[in-house]
């Protein structure tokens, strides 16, 4: 069975002044998040660095260094496993092959609100997690299909917000799990709703699961990977995550 670590992480007390936060992630991902105007943005994109550093060598402990990403053709995160990014093997270097003799490892990373979320997985995964708010039948009429906008619409005024939501989160996490960005328009798939929650869609080969989970009153989260996988949830704290 493969299997998918997520880490969740609250980050509205995460003080933008301890520099310790800072040094515990990597050049890039401390310029990414500098170049955010608000301090909400910024706490949420430095909170994603910090569990990706922190998953990273939870899956795999022999990461030495700052975790490096790189990004796919179309733009999904990789963490970088060659020599130059800090794995050693056996206490040596990889010899310079990517992730030689290392466990396979995908991420994705999310943040919404004041939570930050970091999937690490030997399998492709997408991840997405999105404060509930109210139901906006524009963005439904653009970006769901007919089933899905019903879906939500069928529900009393009060649920549409949450029904949206999930139908939102469930649509990105497979966006994020097939690694398309852009390509894969998320108004040309149709996710549906039933005993299981299965997608239709020709852009890519191979099937797909679903997990979806109400975090609490105001967060949904959804899972998607290719293939059925074991899928846990660790909330870890502001201190667990400075190196």
């Amino acid at each position: 069975m493969k299997e998918v670590k997520i880490y969740l992480m609250r980050v509205d007390l995460l003080d933008l002044n301890d520099e310790r936060f800072w040094e515990s992630v990597s050049e890039e991902r401390r310029a990414k998040a500098q170049r955010i105007r608000t301090e909400e943005g910024q706490r949420l994109s430095l909170g994603a660095g910090l569990l990706l550093e922190y998953g990273v060598r939870a899956w795999n402990p022999g990461y030495v260094g700052k975790v490096r990403t790189r990004q796919n053709e179309f733009g999904k995160p990789e963490v970088v496993m060659d020599m130059d990014g800090g794995f050693l093997e056996d206490g040596k270097a990889g010899g310079g092959r990517e992730g030689a003799g290392l466990r396979r490892m995908c991420i994705s990373l999310t943040h919404s609100g004041s939570v930050a979320g970091c999937a690490v997985a030997d399998v492709e995964v997408g991840l997405d997690i999105e404060k509930v708010k109210g139901y906006d039948g524009k963005v439904a009429g653009r970006f769901f299909q007919d089933e899905e906008r019903q879906f939500v619409e069928g529900k009393g005024k009060a649920d549409r917000g949450a029904a949206f939501c999930e139908q939102w989160v469930l649509k990105e996490s497979f966006v994020k799990a097939v690694g398309m960005g852009f390509h894969l328009p998320i108004e040309e798939f149709t996710v549906h709703r039933g005993e299981k929650i299965w997608v239709e869609q020709s852009a890519v080969e191979g099937e797909f699961e679903f997990r979806l989970e109400r975090l609490d009153r105001e967060y949904q989260m959804a899972v998607c990977t290719k293939g059925a996988a074991d899928i846990s949830v660790t909330w870890v704290e502001l201190a667990d995550v400075i190196g």
